[in-house]
Formats: structure tokens, C-alpha cells, sequence
């Protein structure tokens, strides 16, 4: 089962803000862990987020979550902004 769950590894804002090494450094370890299971991994799929890929991800997990892309929504109604501070 394990080996047809794609596992994806997206670090946010903590990750940009430290030295770059020292980033690559964590994103080895994890990809060690991930190595030693039996997921579905490519090595690409585990990676810092820029802030504008964060954004998106808040912006689309917000509006999941309130139902704004549900097939009940009513048409020409809006989705919700997000403010990340």
C-alpha cells in the first residue's frame, strides 16, 4: 500500500529564514527517513516552499476548508482572502 502513497515533503517559512546549508542539510535527513519506507518518492518532491507557493497552499486549504469549491457554492459568489502575518 505504502508504495503507492506518494509522500511530499513542502518546508515553509522557518526553512527560507535559515542559512541555506544548513536547509540542505535537513532536507537530506528527511529525504534519509523517507528513504528507509516504502512510499512512492521522488527526490524533487521534497523542497522549501517559496512564499508565493505558501501563499497559494494557504489561499487554497482556506477555501477548501470553508466550502468555496464545494458543487454548492452558489455561482458568482467569492472566495475568501487570506492574510498570513
Amino acid at each position: 500500500m505504502h508504495r503507492d502513497t506518494p509522500i511530499f515533503v513542502l518546508a515553509t517559512a522557518g526553512m527560507r529564514r535559515i542559512k541555506r546549508d544548513d536547509a540542505y542539510r535537513v532536507l537530506e535527513d528527511v529525504e534519509a527517513v523517507v528513504k528507509d519506507h516504502s512510499f512512492m518518492f521522488d527526490k524533487r518532491w521534497i523542497r522549501v516552499l517559496s512564499g508565493k507557493e505558501e501563499a497559494y497552499y494557504g489561499w487554497v486549504a482556506l477555501n477548501y476548508k470553508m466550502g468555496s469549491f464545494d458543487d454548492h457554492h452558489l455561482p458568482g459568489s467569492s472566495t475568501l482572502g487570506l492574510v498570513d502575518l
